[in-house]
């Protein structure tokens, strides 16, 4: 049976892409602080026009920090039909998820649905494209 995936990542040509595994190699700096990430962090920030700037490993850490620097509590409306980093970064910061039904045609947070989960513990909406 032929797999359909729903998503795929787009990937240079490995030939094009050895020569920075060799930097990273001999720097030996395979995480943060690393030379690529200082330089990414300043072509953001440069491009952005911002002055500060933080990268994250993945989207579940950074919606986790986003939620601790908001200061969000209590209830919180999002869609079931994402992926689990949407209600763990909720339950890991003890708020609770509050799932509204998806749209059938756009398979995002159904826009009609929401004032009816609206209650005096609502904080926030965190509306999550189905496919990131």
């Amino acid at each position: 049976m032929k797999s359909i995936y729903v998503t795929q990542p787009t990937l240079p040509p490995l030939e094009e892409f050895i020569p920075y595994l060799e930097r990273i190699w001999d720097n030996k700096i395979l995480t943060n602080g690393g030379t690529f990430h200082q330089q990414l962090e300043q072509a953001l920030r440069e491009y952005l026009g911002v002055k500060h700037i933080s990268l994250f490993t993945n989207g579940t850490i950074a919606l986790i920090t986003a939620l601790q620097a908001l200061r969000i509590t209590g209830e919180v409306i999002t869609t079931p039909y994402s992926f689990v980093a949407t209600a763990h970064s909720l339950l890991w910061n003890g708020i609770k998820p509050v799932f509204v039904d998806i749209d059938p045609v756009t398979l995002n947070l159904d826009p009609a649905k929401i004032e009816a989960a609206i209650t005096p513990q609502t904080t926030a909406i965190m509306p999550v494209h189905c496919y990131g």
